[in-house]
Protein backbone atom coordinates (compact mmCIF):
# COMPACT_ATOMS: atom_id res chain seq x y z
CA UNK A 1 0.00 0.00 0.00
CA UNK A 2 1.30 3.12 -0.52
CA UNK A 3 2.48 6.37 1.82
CA UNK A 4 -0.74 8.09 0.22
CA UNK A 5 -3.04 5.44 0.63
CA UNK A 6 -2.11 5.05 3.92
CA UNK A 7 -1.96 8.68 5.31
CA UNK A 8 -5.55 9.10 3.56
CA UNK A 9 -7.01 6.12 5.02
CA UNK A 10 -5.19 6.11 8.47
CA UNK A 11 -5.97 10.34 9.27
CA UNK A 12 -9.28 10.46 9.11
CA UNK A 13 -9.72 7.15 11.27
CA UNK A 14 -7.31 9.06 14.06
CA UNK A 15 -9.10 11.90 14.01
CA UNK A 16 -12.57 10.48 14.27
CA UNK A 17 -11.64 8.57 16.74
CA UNK A 18 -9.90 11.49 18.85
CA UNK A 19 -13.42 13.52 18.22
CA UNK A 20 -15.54 10.07 19.59
CA UNK A 21 -13.03 9.98 22.76
CA UNK A 22 -12.82 14.16 23.29
CA UNK A 23 -17.08 14.23 23.36
CA UNK A 24 -17.26 11.18 25.72
CA UNK A 25 -14.88 12.69 28.12
CA UNK A 26 -17.34 15.78 28.52
CA UNK A 27 -20.02 16.11 31.05
CA UNK A 28 -23.58 18.12 29.48
CA UNK A 29 -23.36 21.66 31.34
CA UNK A 30 -26.51 21.82 33.57
CA UNK A 31 -28.26 25.27 32.89
CA UNK A 32 -29.41 26.49 36.51
CA UNK A 33 -32.83 27.00 37.24
CA UNK A 34 -35.13 28.96 39.68
CA UNK A 35 -36.95 26.82 41.92
CA UNK A 36 -40.21 27.99 43.82
CA UNK A 37 -40.74 27.27 47.70
CA UNK A 38 -44.00 29.09 49.06
CA UNK A 39 -44.60 29.83 53.14
CA UNK A 40 -47.93 29.56 53.45
CA UNK A 41 -50.73 28.28 56.43
CA UNK A 42 -47.50 27.42 58.24
CA UNK A 43 -45.51 25.63 56.12
CA UNK A 44 -43.40 25.24 52.93
CA UNK A 45 -44.57 23.97 50.14
CA UNK A 46 -43.05 22.01 48.69
CA UNK A 47 -41.24 21.35 51.92
CA UNK A 48 -38.13 19.14 49.97
CA UNK A 49 -36.80 19.85 46.69
CA UNK A 50 -34.37 18.35 44.68
CA UNK A 51 -32.13 20.78 42.70
CA UNK A 52 -28.69 21.25 41.09
CA UNK A 53 -25.42 23.53 42.65
CA UNK A 54 -26.33 26.47 41.45
CA UNK A 55 -30.48 26.03 40.92
CA UNK A 56 -31.63 29.26 42.42
CA UNK A 57 -34.44 28.90 45.36
CA UNK A 58 -37.17 31.63 45.36
CA UNK A 59 -38.89 31.51 48.96
CA UNK A 60 -42.15 33.62 48.61
CA UNK A 61 -44.47 34.69 51.44
CA UNK A 62 -47.79 33.57 50.43
CA UNK A 63 -49.09 33.62 54.67
CA UNK A 64 -50.75 35.84 56.34
CA UNK A 65 -48.14 36.77 58.42
CA UNK A 66 -44.02 37.29 58.63
CA UNK A 67 -41.72 34.47 57.55
CA UNK A 68 -38.52 33.74 57.24
CA UNK A 69 -35.98 30.77 56.20
CA UNK A 70 -32.91 30.08 58.22
CA UNK A 71 -30.29 27.60 57.96
CA UNK A 72 -30.84 25.04 60.94
CA UNK A 73 -27.77 23.25 61.78
CA UNK A 74 -25.36 25.85 62.65
CA UNK A 75 -27.95 29.13 61.31
CA UNK A 76 -25.06 29.58 59.08
CA UNK A 77 -28.00 32.13 56.76
CA UNK A 78 -31.10 33.77 57.41
CA UNK A 79 -33.55 35.65 55.05
CA UNK A 80 -34.52 38.29 57.85
CA UNK A 81 -37.73 38.81 58.05
CA UNK A 82 -40.11 38.28 54.72
CA UNK A 83 -43.09 40.47 54.62
CA UNK A 84 -46.40 39.24 53.01
CA UNK A 85 -45.63 39.54 49.31
CA UNK A 86 -42.31 39.90 49.33
CA UNK A 87 -39.31 36.92 48.75
CA UNK A 88 -36.01 36.02 49.59
CA UNK A 89 -33.60 33.72 46.62
CA UNK A 90 -30.78 32.21 47.62
CA UNK A 91 -28.35 30.00 45.20
CA UNK A 92 -28.02 26.48 46.30
CA UNK A 93 -24.10 25.83 46.90
CA UNK A 94 -25.05 22.19 49.26
CA UNK A 95 -28.27 20.34 51.11
CA UNK A 96 -29.22 22.46 53.76
CA UNK A 97 -32.12 21.71 56.00
CA UNK A 98 -34.21 24.87 57.07
CA UNK A 99 -36.68 26.45 59.34
CA UNK A 100 -38.77 29.37 60.06
CA UNK A 101 -37.01 30.65 63.07
CA UNK A 102 -40.45 32.86 64.00
CA UNK A 103 -42.57 29.47 63.73
CA UNK A 104 -40.38 26.70 63.96
CA UNK A 105 -42.81 23.77 63.02
CA UNK A 106 -42.40 25.25 59.69
CA UNK A 107 -39.38 22.99 57.69
CA UNK A 108 -37.81 22.26 54.63
CA UNK A 109 -34.71 20.93 52.83
CA UNK A 110 -32.87 21.36 50.50
CA UNK A 111 -31.39 18.18 48.75
CA UNK A 112 -28.51 18.56 45.58
CA UNK A 113 -28.44 16.42 42.52
CA UNK A 114 -25.05 14.71 41.93
CA UNK A 115 -24.15 13.92 38.71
Amino acid sequence: MSKLKIINWLLPTVLLFGWMVGGCSQKPQHTPIRVKVTLQQMQFTPSEIHVHVGDTVVFINKGIVIHDVTEENEKAWTSGPIPVGESFERVVQEDVKYYCSLHPVMKGKIITIRQ
